[in-house]
């Protein structure tokens, strides 16, 4: 996956709920690539026509950079598919999808943690890929961790943006 850690259990799937107002904000993680994908895939499907997008990056002197734009649904599952080793094996990003209607959003993240901002409730819905809630639980980004990729990920990962047709819109330092 994109994350370890040393003594840290990722084989454990969970999920910690926070509200504020009508906002939920689901922090999952899920241990294998199927329910992740899952979940991914059925979130985008919630969405109508075209997605707003993000990939949060670093460059080689490890600026913080943002790539963003549009696709449709449809374009980003294939291309979801066509990069798969970039999607779960490059800890060195997250994607965000943002629904361009409301402020309904997931994040995949450089640790291999899902973010769902929503007002839906996805208790059900993660129930069934088999992750429980718990109300305490130290995430990996709270241990000392590292990230994986290769160079050959990283390019991929260059790719994968210029096929989301996706323009970069920040640099700054890290």
């Amino acid at each position: 996956m994109k994350c370890t850690a040393r003594g840290y259990n990722t084989a454990q799937s969970f999920y910690l709920l926070q509200m504020s107002g009508i906002v939920r904000t689901y922090v999952v993680q899920l241990n294998d690539e199927f329910r992740i994908r899952t979940l991914l895939s059925g979130f985008i499907d919630t969405m109508k026509g075209e997605v707003d997008l993000e990939i949060r990056t670093t460059d080689a002197e490890l600026n913080d950079v943002v790539y963003s734009g549009k696709q449709e649904r449809s374009r980003l599952h294939a291309l979801m598919t066509a990069f798969e080793d970039v999607l779960f094996h490059n800890g060195f990003y997250d994607l965000i999808v943002k629904s361009p209607d409301s402020a309904e959003s997931i994040t995949f993240d450089g640790h291999g943690l899902i973010y769902i901002n929503t007002t839906a409730d996805y208790a059900d819905v993660l129930a069934n890929l088999g992750a429980v809630c718990k109300s305490k639980v130290r995430l990996i980004s709270k241990y000392f961790h590292w990230h994986h990729s290769s160079e050959d990920l990283n390019a991929r990962l260059l790719e994968f943006v210029g096929s989301l047709g996706l323009i970069k819109t920040f640099v700054g330092e890290a």
